[in-house]
């Protein structure tokens, strides 16, 4: 990697990870906001799934606007956005309505921020890195939001959630500072253009020699027509979507899950949510390290075969981790860290694959496709998760809760080895 495109990447990534900032301050809070508002589980659930909207709402509209506008212009205003929302959070919310409508405005700038950072990642490196360098950009998505737990633990007891909650939103305005100095381009253009369907089996699997995404082109005509042709690139957005579904279930309810712990144990309300978020971001930024490991192994190894071994131990940890809580803290620890190792992997491995198996001319239509779709799931699966906690009996409900998420890990795995099998095998599988 150059020294210009190094400098470039830890620029961008660090933008992401300020936005992310505030962006588990109300989970690390969430037990508090809870009691003050009266919300059931489900409606907890509802405010946090509320972000996702927002940012898939952003991305049906401004991803798509990428094929034909500069992506860092988009990444510029949305971190303002971003700020925005979550500013209104700590300072206006009163209850369900205005807290999902607060929320939804700052996933919109977290939208706007991502997705077309992860655009602007995947046309500036060769295929040969791209896995590594999708790979470091994700990384700031989970120790952000893991930074985001730690911190909102820390000033919860001193500050009250709504302060503490405030104090995160104005520190992500660096974020929006920084913005300004980050530009669009390729270093590298597709020579021909476009997608010749003979490459797919190459390109699903990572070869060296897999061209880069173009530079953005005119889109062509019946592009959604085009992008649901495409099955390759299908089944790995299958992938993706039961990876944010998982991923999703998990970053919403495991602060509250360790909270509830600690609270059954006679720990005051204030001080295990506290506990629970702090201990919740130690096990996110452990995982956090499994997000350059994924995209590297996948550069060498193939995009499927890495995402398939991630997505049965994640869902392996879903159907177990909910059950052990009475056990052992040592033990949902140990667990909890293959869990956030194996869930983060993956991220950068869907991302990366799908910008190598779009047709250039739709891979704007392709990520918003990627991107709707994987948030719809992040979208639901809190809620379900929450549904399930109302309704199943006290002794049960965690486990079923979290493996309600392990379900969806084990559709995705199926659609991952039907994508390796449709796109030819993995480069260095036997």
């Amino acid at each position: 990697m150059r020294d210009a495109d190094a400098r470039w990447l830890a620029s961008i990534t660090v933008i992401l990870g300020l936005t992310l900032l505030p962006g588990a301050s109300y989970v690390a809070s969430m037990r508090l906001v809870q009691g003050e508002w009266g919300l059931s589980n489900a409606q907890a659930g509802l405010v946090f799934s509320a972000y996702q909207f927002g940012y898939m709402l952003a991305v049906v509209v401004l991803l798509p606007l990428t094929d034909r506008r500069d992506p860092a212009m988009v990444v510029r205003a949305a971190a303002l956005c971003s700020v925005a929302g979550h500013a209104l959070f700590a300072l206006t919310a009163r209850g369900l309505p205005s807290g999902m409508a607060a929320l939804a405005l700052a996933g919109v700038g977290l939208g706007g921020v991502y997705m077309p950072g992860l655009r602007l990642v995947a046309e500036r490196f060769a295929a040969a890195g791209r896995g590594r360098a999708v790979g470091l950009y994700v990384t700031a998505f989970y120790l952000g939001t893991s930074l985001s737990l730690a911190v909102t633990g820390a000033f919860l007891p001193l500050l009250g959630w709504r302060k503490a909650y405030l104090v995160m939103a104005g520190c992500s305005l660096i974020g929006v500072t920084l913005s300004r100095w980050i530009s669009g381009g390729t270093r590298t253009a597709r020579p021909d253009g476009g997608a010749g369907r003979g490459n797919h089996a190459a390109r699903v699997d990572g070869e060296p020699d897999s061209p880069n995404p173009s530079a953005r082109a005119a889109p062509a005509p019946r592009a959604t027509a085009a992008v649901l042709r495409n099955r390759p690139a299908l089944l790995m957005i299958g992938g993706y979507v039961a990876h944010a579904w998982e991923l999703y279930a998990v970053r919403g309810w495991f602060a509250p899950y360790l909270a509830a712990l600690l609270a059954a144990g006679g720990t005051s309300e204030v001080s295990a949510t506290a506990t629970g978020a702090r201990l919740a971001a130690a096990v996110f930024g452990i995982g956090a390290l499994g997000v350059p490991f994924g995209g590297a192994l996948s550069d060498r190894f193939g995009r499927t075969g890495v995402a398939a071994v991630c997505l049965a131990t994640s869902g392996a940890c879903s159907l177990i981790i909910g059950w052990i809580g009475g056990v052992s803290w040592i033990l949902v620890a140990g667990v909890g860290v293959i869990y956030a190792l194996a869930i983060s992997a993956d991220s950068p491995v869907y991302s990366t694959a799908v910008t190598e198996l779009a047709d250039p001319r739709h891979l704007g239509a392709t990520m918003a496709l990627q991107a709707t779709l994987g948030f719809g799931a992040g979208f639901a699966a809190p809620v379900a998760v929450g549904l399930v906690l109302d309704r199943a009996p006290s002794a049960a409900r965690w486990g079923l809760g979290f493996g309600l998420a392990g379900a969806g890990a084990i559709l995705g795995l199926m659609s991952v080895l039907l994508a390796r099998r449709t796109g030819g095998p993995a480069r260095g599988a036997s």
